[in-house]
C-alpha cells in the first residue's frame, strides 16, 4: 500500500512539474518555432490526454461542473468571435491568410491551454503545480541575478541560448530599455516578459507554507531579480499587486470586494479602459527617455487606429505596417523616436488588432478571475490589480503563466492538502447562490482506479 502511495505521489509530482514548466518557459527559444512566435509549449495538452488514456480516467469522463461549463462557454464564445473577426478582416482588407491564421491560432492556443488547465490542473496536481512553479521561478530569478556579474565579468551565460527569442528580435541585455545599464533578463528575451512570473512568485511565496530558509531564499531571489532587471513596468505592476493585496485586508473594503456585484466588474473594466490615457499626457513630454517616448507614442497611435476601425480592427500585428502612415498624419513631439511596431497597452493593442472581439479578449482575464476565482481575497485582488497595471503598460495575455495562474485561482478550492487552506476563499464570504465546485482531490488518470468526487 505504501508503495502505491509513493508511486501515486511521484506521478502527481511529475504532472505538476510538467505543467509548471509550460507556464514558466514562456516566450523562449526552446518553445517557439522559427520567427513566427507560435508557441508549441502547448504540448502540455498531451500530458492530461496521455494520462487519461485509461477508459476510466477521471480527466476524460468526470462530469463537468456548472462553474466549469460557464468558463468553457465563455472561452468558446471568445474563440468564435476571434475566428469570425479574422475572417472578416481577411476579406475586407485583403490580408494574407497565412500570416493572419498563424497569429489567430497562437491566440486561440492560449485559450485552449487555459481550458486544459481548468479541466486538469486541480486537486493534488494543482498543489504540485504551485509548488513546482515557485521552485522554478526562484531558480530562474537566481540565474537572472547571476547574469549581471556574469555579463560584466565575462563569466559563462549557460542559459543565454534559451532567452534569445527570435520572435521578439531582442538579443542585447540592455536592449529596449529606459537605461543603458546591463540588466538581468533571466530566461526571457527582455525584463518586461518576467512581469507576470514575478507577480506569481510573490503571491506563491506569500501564501505557500514552506520552511523559513526557503521563504527567505524566495524573497531574496525575487528582490535581486526585480532590482537588477531595472524594469519600470515590472515595478509598477508590483505596486499594483501591493495595492490590491492590502486593500483586500481592510475588512469593510474586503467584504465589498468579495461581493459579486455589477459595481466591481464595472470598476475593473472602466479602469482597464481609462488606463491608456496616461499615454496621451506622456507622449507630449519632449524630455521623456526613449522607452517612455516609444511606449506612450505607440499607445496614442493605436488610439487613432481604433478611431478609424473600432468594430473589426485592422488585423493581427497590423500596427507595424500602419504606424508610418499614422506618424505622418499625427503631430507627436517625439515622432522620430517612435516605431509603433508593438502597442504598449493590452486593451489598445488587442482592440486595434481584432476590434471589439479583441477588446473583450483584453479584459477577459480580469473578468474570469473576478467572477470565478475561488482563491483567498489577497490572491484574487492582488492578481487583478497587478493584471490591470501590467496590461496598462504592456501585454500579459501572450504569457502562458497568466493562463495557468488563472486556472489555478479558479481551482484553488479543489485542493485538499491541509497546507493549502489559506489559499482558499471562505465560502461564506461569497454571495448567495455562489457556485463553488467540489472537484476531486485526485483528478488525474495516472491512478485511474481512484474514484473522483463529482460536482
Amino acid at each position: 500500500m505504501n508503495h502505491k502511495i509513493r508511486h501515486y505521489s511521484f506521478w502527481i509530482s511529475v504532472a505538476g512539474a510538467l505543467i509548471a514548466l509550460t507556464g514558466v518557459l514562456v516566450a523562449t527559444s526552446l518553445f517557439n518555432t522559427a520567427n513566427s512566435g507560435l508557441p508549441v509549449f502547448y504540448a502540455s495538452v498531451l500530458i492530461p490526454l496521455l494520462s487519461g488514456i485509461h477508459p476510466n480516467s477521471s480527466f476524460l469522463v468526470a462530469r463537468v461542473c456548472h462553474l466549469e461549463m460557464r468558463v468553457y462557454f465563455t472561452v468558446a464564445l471568445q474563440t468564435a468571435a476571434l475566428f469570425c473577426v479574422t475572417l472578416i478582416q481577411m476579406i475586407w482588407f485583403s490580408l494574407e491568410a497565412d500570416s493572419e491564421i498563424v497569429h489567430l491560432v497562437s491566440r486561440i492556443m492560449f485559450l485552449v491551454y487555459f481550458v486544459i488547465c481548468v479541466r486538469y490542473v486541480r486537486g493534488e496536481v494543482a498543489w504540485s503545480a504551485m509548488l513546482w512553479t515557485r521552485r522554478l521561478l526562484i531558480a530562474v530569478f537566481l540565474y537572472g541575478a547571476y547574469q549581471l556579474p556574469a555579463k560584466l565579468l565575462g563569466w559563462p551565460l549557460f542559459l543565454d541560448w534559451l532567452r534569445n527569442n527570435k520572435s521578439y528580435s531582442l538579443y542585447g541585455y540592455d536592449a529596449a530599455g529606459w537605461t543603458s545599464m546591463v540588466r538581468s533578463t533571466g530566461i526571457f528575451a527582455e525584463p518586461a516578459q518576467a512581469t507576470v512570473p514575478v507577480v506569481v512568485a510573490i503571491l506563491l511565496n506569500l501564501y505557500i507554507p514552506v520552511k523559513p530558509i526557503s521563504k527567505w531564499i524566495g524573497w531574496l531571489s525575487i528582490t535581486l531579480f526585480g532590482l537588477t532587471s531595472a524594469s519600470r513596468g515590472m515595478w509598477l505592476t508590483i505596486g499594483g499587486l501591493a495595492l490590491g493585496y492590502n486593500f483586500s485586508r481592510v475588512k469593510p473594503l474586503g467584504r465589498w470586494l468579495n461581493s459579486y456585484r455589477l459595481t466591481q466588474v464595472s470598476l475593473i473594466v472602466l479602469t482597464a479602459l481609462l488606463f491608456p490615457c496616461w499615454a496621451i499626457f506622456a507622449s507630449s513630454n519632449s524630455d521623456a527617455d526613449l522607452s517612455q517616448q516609444e511606449r506612450s507614442g505607440s499607445v496614442v497611435l493605436g488610439m487613432y487606429m481604433i478611431r478609424d476601425s473600432p468594430v473589426i480592427g485592422f488585423g493581427w500585428n497590423s500596427a507595424s505596417t500602419l504606424s508610418n502612415d499614422y506618424l505622418r498624419d499625427i503631430a507627436l513631439p517625439n515622432a522620430v523616436n517612435i516605431e509603433g511596431e508593438f502597442i504598449q497597452n493590452m486593451v489598445v493593442s488587442y482592440w486595434q488588432q481584432a476590434g471589439l472581439a479583441g477588446l473583450v479578449l483584453a479584459v477577459l482575464p480580469l473578468i474570469l478571475v473576478w467572477r470565478w476565482s475561488t482563491a483567498e481575497a489577497g490572491l484574487k485582488w492582488g492578481t487583478l490589480c497587478s493584471f490591470l497595471v501590467a496590461g496598462g503598460v504592456g501585454d500579459f495575455g501572450y504569457v502562458s503563466l497568466t493562463w495557468l495562474w488563472m486556472a489555478l485561482l479558479i481551482n484553488v478550492s479543489t485542493i485538499r492538502h491541509p497546507a493549502a487552506d489559506r489559499l482558499k476563499a471562505n465560502a461564506s464570504s461569497f454571495g448567495a447562490g455562489r457556485d463553488l465546485p467540489s472537484f476531486a482531490s485526485t483528478p488525474t488518470g495516472f491512478l485511474s482506479n481512484v474514484k473522483e468526487e463529482t460536482c
